[in-house]
C-alpha cells in the first residue's frame, strides 16, 4: 500500500463541499438540457430518479469502502481480481479518468464563452474543482498502478496529455452531443454501477470464504 495515500485526510465537511462543487461543475450545463430533450414534461420525474440513484451509488461505494477501509480502489482491484487482471482494470480505469479530465477541460474552454460574467465565474469555480479532482485522481491512479509513492512525478506528462486531448476529444459540437447521449450513459452505468457492484459482491464472497477457512 502506498503510505502517501494514507497521509491525506479530509473532514466530512470538506468532503461534502468537494462533492457539491464536483456535482455542479459541467453537470449543471449538460444534464438539464439532456433530460428535457428526452423526457420533455416528465423531466422532473427523471430528475428525482437521478437523485435517488445518486443516493444508491453513495451507499454502494460506502459499503465497498467499509469492506476494505485501508485500501484504495486500485488496491481493491488487485486484491479482489488478482494482481495481473486487477492491474489491467486499474490501468483502464485511470486512462478513462484521464479522458474524462480532458472532457471537463474542453467544457471549461467551450461553455464559458459568450455568457454573463457572474455566471461564468461561478461555473469556472465549480468546473475548476471538478477538473482538479479528476486530475488528482488520475495522478494517484497512475501512482498506484506503477507502485510509485511520489505521484507528482506524473504531473507534467498527465497535464500535457490532458491539454492535448481536450483539443481533440470532441471534433465537433454534434459529435459531443452524440457522445453524451449514446456513449456516456452506458459507460456511466458500467463504471458507476456494475463495476463497483461486482467488486462488492466478489469482495463479500472472498471475505466469507476467508472467514470460513479460518474458522
Amino acid at each position: 500500500m502506498l503510505i502517501l495515500l494514507n497521509e491525506i485526510n479530509i473532514s466530512a465537511a470538506q468532503f461534502r463541499k468537494l462533492v457539491t462543487l464536483y456535482s455542479i461543475g459541467s453537470t449543471i450545463i449538460v444534464v438539464p438540457a439532456a433530460i428535457t430533450a428526452d423526457a420533455h414534461q416528465d423531466a422532473w420525474i427523471a430528475s428525482l430518479f437521478g437523485v435517488a440513484s445518486g443516493i444508491g451509488l453513495v451507499l454502494l461505494f460506502t459499503s465497498l469502502g467499509k469492506m476494505f477501509p485501508t485500501l484504495t480502489l486500485m488496491e481493491m482491484n488487485e486484491k479482489i481480481l488478482g494482481k495481473l487482471f486487477g492491474k489491467i482494470v486499474s490501468a483502464v480505469f485511470v486512462l478513462s479518468n484521464l479522458f474524462i479530465t480532458s472532457q471537463v477541460l474542453y467544457y471549461v474552454g467551450n461553455f464559458l464563452q459568450g455568457i454573463e460574467v457572474v455566471i461564468a465565474i461561478l461555473w469556472f469555480i465549480t468546473l475548476f474543482f471538478k477538473l482538479c479532482i479528476y486530475f488528482y485522481a488520475t495522478l494517484l491512479g497512475f501512482a498506484n498502478v506503477f507502485h510509485i509513492k511520489d505521484y507528482t512525478l506524473f504531473s507534467f506528462p498527465v497535464a500535457f496529455i490532458m491539454i492535448t486531448l481536450s483539443l481533440i476529444v470532441y471534433p465537433s459540437v454534434s459529435y459531443q452531443k452524440d457522445w453524451d447521449t449514446k456513449t456516456w450513459i452506458p459507460y456511466s452505468l458500467l463504471v458507476g454501477i456494475l463495476y463497483p457492484l461486482f467488486l462488492l459482491i466478489a469482495g463479500f464472497i472472498q471475505n466469507k470464504k476467508r472467514r470460513s477457512s479460518n474458522g
